[in-house]
């Protein structure tokens, strides 16, 4: 199952400024973050994937390590909000 931060934060009807601070950011960044116009570093975006218990790949890629083709190729993938 694919999910984009955005729809991960959607799905789980919390605030923004909720989410910042269990994962320990501004709550300003962390919409950045879900607009695409920032990245979070790698502690961050594992501390974001812990609040939203998925995995790294899932935060980073928007798809789930099993979502992967026979040829190895990922079917699609998002980098934080944004489609690549």
């Amino acid at each position: 199952m694919k999910h984009t931060l955005k729809e991960l934060h959607e799905k789980a009807k919390r605030t923004h400024a909720d989410i910042a601070k269990e994962v320990g950011i501004s709550r300003p960044f962390y919409t950045q973050i879900l607009a695409g116009k920032e990245r979070p570093s790698l502690p961050v975006a594992r501390r974001i994937a812990q609040v939203f218990r998925v995995s790294l790949d899932e935060i980073i890629f928007g798809v789930e390590v099993d979502n992967i083709n026979q040829g190895g190729e990922k079917k699609q993938t998002y980098c934080i909000g944004r489609k690549r």
